[in-house]
Parts: C-alpha cells; structure tokens; sequence
C-alpha cells in the first residue's frame, strides 16, 4: 500500500488492555471515485461512511509525538472526529476536544492517515472514527462509527535479563526475565562486552502474567570473552513486528574456552585462562566439590597462567584432590563486576616418587 500525507494528533490518555492487531486495508467497497456519478442518496452515503479502520504503524517519535500509533481508513467524507473508547466500550472523549476534528488526505488507493501521539508505551486503546460537517458535527451518531480495538504502542522496555544455568557440555547457558502478556515475542541479542553483536533468537511470547517469567538457551555462549545478553519485546501490528524503542540492560557474563590444571608436590599450576575483557581473574580452592572454597591466587588482564601453593591459610598437600574454580571480573561503568558464570576443574597432586620411579 503506497502512504502519502500523515497527519498527527496528540492526546494524554492511557488504557490498559491485551490483543493483537493483524489484518490488510481493504479495497473501497460502494463508495463513488472521483468523477463517478450515483443517485443522490448514494453519494450522501459514501459521505457519511468510514470503512476498513485498522491500525496501521506503531512507532516513537523523539520530537513533540513521543509514543504514537497510525490509524487507516476508508472514507468519501472531507473531516473526521476521533473518539477515543474506554475499557466499558463507551465514548471516553473526543479527540481535540468537543469540536476537534481532523481531514487527513486520500492517498492515491482511496485511504486517509492519522497519527495519534503523546500516548504511553506498553498502551492499549480503541478508536471511533466519524464523518463531521463543517462545523464539526457529526453526521452520524458516534455511537454507531467506525471503531478500532486493540490498538496498541510499542512495548515497554523489558526488564534485566539474569542467568539461571550453564552448561559446560555443550557450552550454553539459559537467560531469563520477568515475561510481559503485552508483548507477542522478544529477540535476544548476544553481544561482546561494548555492544558488538555476536548473535540474535527470536522467542515466542506467552499469554502469561507478568509475574512469570520467559526463558532461552543460548548456544553458543561464546567462550573465552565478556559478553552480554539483552531482549527487546515487540508486537505484531497488521503482520509487522514492531520493538520497543529500547533494549534491556544487560546482563554480563564471562568465561575462558578451557582451563589447564597440574599438580606437582606442594603446588598447583593453572594455565590457559584467556578471557578477553576481563580485568582479573581469581582462582579459589577447596578439598570439597561443592563447597568450602577459598581465595588462592589473582591474575590480571593479560595473565594467563599462575602457581600456588597455599590457599586462605591451608597448604597444598601431595597425593591430595583439589577442587579449583575461576571467577572472572570486569569493570562496567567505571565498576567491577563478577561473572555470574565460572570456570572449574578438578587436579590431583601427584607426590614426588611419581617422577622418581
């Protein structure tokens, strides 16, 4: 469909519903064209008729129109009053007032445009659209015009995604945010540690209520670097996906492709720790799998590799099973974070008759 003038509109009102808006502008349908001729009383139809009202666009403004929808629709008459709906399905008010009126232009396939502005997002609203004279009356009751349900702005911008699990076996990891039932489905942008994308997912949205939560798996997720993770909502306006003018924040994470681990006497060696972005990396130890683990060495941005032979105020002992993890940090916004994901292993210290056989 070609487009051509767009006028705007701006109002101050907000509702609160769900749905999704999806369909296709119509072809006019007993309307004369200019240059054809009818009876009288069918032209004084086409006058008073407003046909095929959809909503068309969705978008934000960063001018006077912030939030705004786009509504299409069919008609013969010259000006129009927009009433805007409350949630009971009566007439909550008129835009521009009690006389307000807009004449948006024909394009060249018979359809008029409006933009409505100054709205919210994550909004839900319905529209009446009604022939008026000049003097701003309308020629039929309001009541009986044209309405359009389930209009809808863009989505809010969605909250933090957090990690939940990781997966050293296939090397992915599992997101999640709190869901919105507003949104129709949300991409996940993977991204290095200033913004590059890496990859996206699209994920479905589920008619859930807000307190629930969405989930996705990212596969790859890139080892060996800081990255981060973001999502951004969208809804489906006449087929379109239409997003939220922002992303999340982000949520960062960090882990190295493989760590090596010997053990030797007294002394335990780590070695091939490369995480780019990272600002250090802290190895803890303990006898114990899954707990009672202490801090035992530090390395900056550019090492890879240390030795130790103590850790917290325990010394490395022979013929002894040392559970080791790697905790990454990084500074985001002049602050340092720690990597929700860390890295482990498992390294026996082989006493000195091994090497002395």
């Amino acid at each position: 469909m070609k487009s051509n003038k767009t006028v705007r509109i701006g109002i101050f009102i907000v509702f609160s519903a769900l749905a999704t808006v999806t369909g296709s502008l119509l072809a006019p349908s007993g309307a004369l064209a200019d240059g054809e001729t009818g009876t009288v009383s069918s032209v004084a139809t086409a006058k008073t008729t407003v046909s095929d009202l959809i909503q068309s666009d969705a978008g934000y403004d960063s001018g006077s129109n912030g939030y705004y929808v786009t509504l299409k629709w069919i008609s013969d008459a010259e000006s129009f009053a927009v009433y805007q709906i409350n949630s009971d399905g009566e007439i909550h008010g008129r835009l521009g007032g009690d006389t307000g009126s807009v004449a948006p232009p024909k394009d060249e396939d018979g359809c008029r445009t409006l933009m409505i502005g100054s709205l919210s997002a994550g909004g839900t609203y319905e529209f009446c659209v009604v022939p008026v004279d000049a003097a701003g009356t309308p020629l039929i009751d309001p009541e009986l015009g044209q309405r359009v349900r389930e209009v809808r702005t863009l989505p809010k911008k969605q909250a933090t995604p957090k990690l939940s699990h990781w997966y050293s076996t296939d090397a992915s990891a599992d997101f999640y945010w709190t869901a919105d039932s507003f949104v129709d489905g949300y991409t996940v942008r993977v991204e290095g540690k200033k913004g590059k994308k890496l990859a996206t997912k699209n994920v479905s949205g589920s008619a859930v209520s807000a307190t629930s939560v969405e989930t996705v798996n990212i596969k790859p997720r890139y080892k060996g670097r800081v990255a981060r993770v973001r999502v951004r909502g969208y809804v489906l306006v006449n087929g379109k996906k239409k997003y939220s003018k922002d992303w999340s924040s982000p949520c960062y994470y960090a882990s190295s492709k493989k760590i090596k681990l010997d053990g030797y006497k007294d002394t335990v060696k780590i070695s091939e720790v490369k995480v780019k972005g990272a600002d250090k990396k802290v190895v803890y130890v303990s006898k114990k799998k899954k707990k009672g683990f202490v801090k035992a060495a530090t390395m900056g941005a550019k090492e890879t590799s240390c030795s130790f032979s103590e850790y917290g105020d325990k010394l490395v002992l022979s013929d002894k099973i040392y559970y080791v993890r790697v905790y990454y940090y990084y500074k985001v916004s002049g602050k340092m974070k720690k990597s929700p994901i860390y890295d482990e292993g498992m390294v026996y210290v082989k006493p000195t008759y091994f090497y002395n056989v």
